[in-house]
């Protein structure tokens, strides 16, 4: 889908004239039917498994527990005007955890009033896991963050309670948590890998046309290319794991008209593998068509003020 917008420019400085392209070039891979469980989801099931052995003598057992482990590995190369600015890989795993004590009515989530900063910090903490498949590190530091998580909930609980003995009756006298049915889903984890190099020349060419033009003061190419598994395991029995890879070409540039209003425009293709993404030909192309259409935009009418009658819908309402 590629949109082209007319050149007029708006009267408002606010308002930028802004063109947008958007390429969808390949469909996502159906997930595979004989998928296998990576080791990362047999430690997660294994220490699970045993947290909820282990604690359920004690005097208040965790009613419910899952664990999240998040891995992003991503890749982002950067050019501005042919040159190389950025040519950077990172990755991370990083663990939630979600203990509850307590039960489905009243719980240790309960938010404490005058505190609800608490529950936030609880349900967006994160910690990195290690990034290499070792069983026994990855079950080290469950175990040690389950504990921790654990000794926090009782003393929560706690608090709740007497916080509910001593202050006036909620309104709200909903359930903290709701059982759900379990949900068992394992795809395949496709195998990453881009070429940084062959981008990093890519880029370049992709950047180099805008030097040529000296009204246009800002030119970058960039590719940013991700995959993300996620892993979920859960005291009810939900097992889930799932991947996906996105892939972003991004080709922003601006310049100034003569009253000095800001006129930026960005054309940007997506894929879902590194391979779908456009060829050197049709990327170079659009880079042309930015230029002139960047250098019509200088030179375009600004648009007179309206007032009148307007319909607004979606998020502009």
């Amino acid at each position: 889908m590629h949109t082209q917008w007319k050149f007029v420019r708006a009267a408002a400085p606010a308002l930028w004239c802004l063109a947008i392209g958007i390429s969808a070039l390949a469909a996502a891979a159906p997930a595979s039917s004989a998928a296998t469980a990576s080791a990362v989801l047999g430690a997660m099931e294994t220490e699970l498994n045993r947290t909820m052995a282990e604690l359920k003598g004690q005097a208040q057992p965790p009613y419910f527990l899952s664990y999240l482990i998040t891995e992003i590995n991503k890749t982002e190369v950067t050019a501005e005007f042919g040159a190389l600015t950025k040519n950077e890989s990172d990755c991370d795993r990083l663990l939630r955890i979600d203990l509850r004590v307590g039960d489905y009515t009243l719980d240790s989530s309960h938010e404490i009033r005058g505190d609800a900063m608490s529950g936030m910090l609880d349900r967006f903490s994160y910690v990195k896991m290690p990034l290499d498949d070792d069983v026994d590190a990855m079950r080290g530091v469950l175990w040690f963050q389950t504990d921790r998580a654990y000794k926090r909930a009782l003393q929560k609980l706690a608090t709740v309670k007497t916080q509910m003995q001593v202050k006036v009756a909620e309104e709200d006298r909903s359930p903290d948590f709701s059982r759900d049915e379990a949900v068992s889903s394992v795809e395949e984890i496709p195998s990453f890998a881009i070429d940084r190099a062959a981008w990093a020349e890519k880029l370049r060419r992709y950047s180099e046309p805008f030097t040529k033009h000296g009204e246009i003061y800002r030119a970058e190419a960039s590719v940013v290319a991700e995959r993300e598994v996620k892993w979920f395991a859960s005291s009810e029995g939900a097992r889930i794991q799932t991947a996906h890879i996105s892939c972003k070409l991004a080709i922003s540039a601006a310049t100034k008209a003569e009253d000095g209003m800001e006129l930026p425009l960005i054309e940007s293709f997506f894929s879902f593998t590194p391979e779908g993404m456009p060829d050197d030909a049709v990327v170079l192309a659009r880079v042309d068509e930015m230029i002139r259409n960047l250098l019509a935009l200088r030179t375009a009418p600004v648009i007179d003020p309206y007032t009148g009658p307007a319909i607004l819908s979606g998020r502009a309402s």
